[in-house]
């Protein structure tokens, strides 16, 4: 998936773009730094820039995940069927960090 050509000229934004399929859906995410974990996910309408500033200044001591899972308006691919549901949203997280972080 491509993203819009005005992200990677923001210097505000220096991270690396990762991206996991999860039972068909296209998801986004950031995986700064090393150390314990910390994930941050965020809702609609937000990004992962939302946490840019987090990231930053944590990364140095944790490894910093943001994800996008399936919401309208983010950076990911849906299917039509997607459901915009809590429960549907809570197992594409659970699915999304089983499949790309074991």
């Amino acid at each position: 998936m491509e993203l819009p050509t005005w992200r990677n000229s923001i210097a505000e934004y220096p991270f690396d773009s990762h991206f996991a399929e999860v039972e068909g859906l296209q998801m986004h995410y950031v995986d700064e730094g090393q150390g314990r974990p910390l994930l941050m996910v965020h809702g609609n309408p937000t990004w992962s820039f939302y946490y840019r500033n987090l990231v930053k200044s944590f990364s140095n001591d944790f490894r910093c995940t943001t994800m996008q899972p399936a919401l309208p308006g983010g950076k990911v691919m849906r299917p039509t069927t997607y459901c915009h549901m809590l429960l549907y949203f809570a197992k594409a997280v659970w699915d999304m960090l089983n499949d790309s972080f074991g």
